[in-house]
């Protein structure tokens, strides 16, 4: 570990000292208005808000020492951190049914509570809610990702506008707890709560036991995993999306790469009638001799959440 790495942490331990599921707290950070603020229009100039939510880890961490006030007063925005439950609190998913929608993900869902949050009220400060960018680093990056699929799509899509993604990705195999059932078994252990009760009596029987009990379940994750983590919940994130990363071999998303680039070659080769039976030197030939107009003009549809055209595996870049 770096020096400059073990003075971050230190800096950080103290803001870790005590936790509590009433964590949901947003800190604001706005430039200074003065008497020579700009008007637009008719009011006072709004800023555009940038939502930093912290990364480094599911389990700890906090949005309390991101210190924004440098930001804010030279970017003249306003920037604004959060906080949201983590670890067990934040992730615990006992449930063994998949199929069943029953909510796990609290932390992301203290996400969208401060987006929304914001969208309601951050213009009482002169921000700008329809300018409201996201922005994070390592483990919230898993987060954005999740954020944007087509089962979140219609809940989050009004409540920011663009993301500033610094690493990580929630398109990675290990993004998912792969089974928090298990993990969830050893709390209820732990805690003397029996894991083979029905889901509705074991979260019962667990949300009874003190705080500081089920903190102190000696769960531990493999290397470069997390006990404690987002999950396929059926509210938050659903199969589907789970499925895509399984998909993927690569962890990419099975869209990532264009499936099957030879049917739209010859489409196109059809359409500027170059044989697409042709050796490939003999064929691309044909084809770069055609004009550029006739070849744009190729009507190719791609199916939904594909493109026709994109990666593709060539053995030279991609292999």
């Amino acid at each position: 570990m770096s020096k400059g790495r073990l003075e971050y942490l230190k800096r950080l331990f103290q803001h870790l000292q005590n936790q509590s599921e009433d964590c949901l707290y947003l800190n604001i950070y706005a430039p200074i208005q003065t008497s020579n603020t700009k008007v637009v229009d008719k009011g006072p100039m709004k800023y555009p808000v940038m939502v930093f939510v912290h990364g480094e880890s599911y389990e700890w961490n906090s949005g309390n020492p991101y210190e924004g006030a440098v930001l804010a007063s030279f970017g003249q925005i306003l920037v604004v951190t959060i906080n949201y439950r983590l670890g067990i609190l934040g992730f615990l998913n006992a449930n063994t049914n998949r199929y069943l929608k029953s909510p796990a993900n609290y932390g992301l869902m203290d996400i969208i509570a401060a987006l929304h949050w914001i969208q309601e009220n951050i213009s009482s400060v002169r921000g700008d809610p329809t300018s409201v960018t996201l922005a994070g680093h390592g483990t919230v990056l898993r987060v954005f990702t999740f954020l944007y699929p087509p089962v979140l799509f219609l809940k989050v899509c009004l409540l920011f506008h663009r993301a500033i993604l610094m690493s990580g990705s929630g398109l990675a195999p290990w993004s998912l707890v792969g089974d928090p059932a298990r993990q969830a078994a050893i709390v209820s252990h732990h805690v003397k709560c029996s894991p083979d009760l029905p889901h509705s009596l074991l979260m019962k029987c667990l949300r009874e036991k003190p705080l500081v009990d089920l903190l102190a379940t000696p769960v531990r994750s493999s290397y470069f995993s997390n006990s404690f983590g987002p999950t396929v919940d059926g509210v938050v994130i659903g199969l589907l999306f789970h499925r895509a990363i399984l998909m993927s071999g690569s962890g990419l998303a099975p869209w990532s790469l264009v499936g099957d680039p030879a049917r739209q070659a010859a489409i196109v080769s059809h359409h500027v009638k170059c044989s697409p039976d042709l050796p490939h030197s003999l064929l691309m030939k044909c084809l770069r001799e055609k004009p550029l107009v006739d070849l744009l003009a190729t009507p190719v549809r791609s199916s939904y959440f594909s493109n026709s055209f994109g990666p593709t595996v060539d053995g030279v870049v991609i292999v």
